[in-house]
């Protein structure tokens, strides 16, 4: 707009210079450079404008989304610890819990009151992040579901996989440990169907092979 007003006050004063310097040929000419120019500001400020709005829009939803911690407000009164109960898995672990009365725990996350139950069934819109509620003082047992190889590269630390038949099994990168002052990398083993194929790992410039057996009980058999 402060074209628009620079243009309007000095017309006579911008259209001599202009024609002086041959710049352009015609007041119409100039009035289109100046439409184009408003036009163009008009476009990055709305852009700016939506983007800023935007902006607002996620960073409420994303910190109602994620939590920092999980509260639990009740387990002490309704927790009993001769049980064993899985309450969770996913492809790796999977996590029980001595309380068998935990379908009644309740939980808060930022200032909602929620089942624990139907939290851990994914009936809310908050995401299942099993170290968070590891992290309060309800006891859960985390036991891995599958096999795993722990390589241990003493020249390099990648270490490149490749697996002939990922119909068979799939390796996981799940985890980095140090073992005897070594960075090992751990790759869990998760089963797909039965049947055998191989898997060739590649690091300090050489190739190791291993063989994968599955049973009709998901059951991982590994040589080497």
């Amino acid at each position: 707009m402060q074209y628009i007003y620079i243009y309007v006050l000095y017309h006579d004063e911008i259209n001599n210079y202009l024609e002086n310097f041959e710049i352009v040929k015609s007041k119409k000419e100039l009035q289109c450079f100046m439409l184009k120019t408003f036009c163009l500001l008009f476009l990055v400020l709305l852009i700016f404008t939506l983007f800023i709005i935007r902006y607002y829009k996620e960073k409420d939803y994303w910190e109602e989304f994620y939590f920092d911690k999980i509260e639990l407000l009740n387990n002490e009164n309704i927790c009993n610890f001769e049980s064993h109960n899985l309450i969770y898995e996913d492809e790796l672990y999977e996590y029980y819990t001595y309380c068998d009365n935990y379908e009644n725990i309740m939980i808060k996350i930022n200032e909602n009151i929620i089942k624990l139950k139907d939290y851990l069934e994914g009936k809310t819109m908050y995401p299942v992040i099993m170290h968070k509620l590891m992290d309060t003082n309800l006891i859960i047992e985390k036991v891995e579901k599958n096999p795993k190889i722990i390589l241990c590269p003493k020249e390099s630390q990648a270490v490149k996989y490749n697996v002939e038949n990922n119909e068979i099994i799939e390796l996981f990168l799940s985890d980095y440990i140090i073992d005897n002052g070594e960075k090992c990398s751990v790759f869990s083993v998760i089963p797909n169907s039965v049947g055998e194929t191989n898997a060739i790992f590649k690091y300090d410039g050489k190739e190791y092979s291993y063989h994968f057996s599955v049973d009709t009980k998901n059951i991982v058999t590994i040589t080497n």
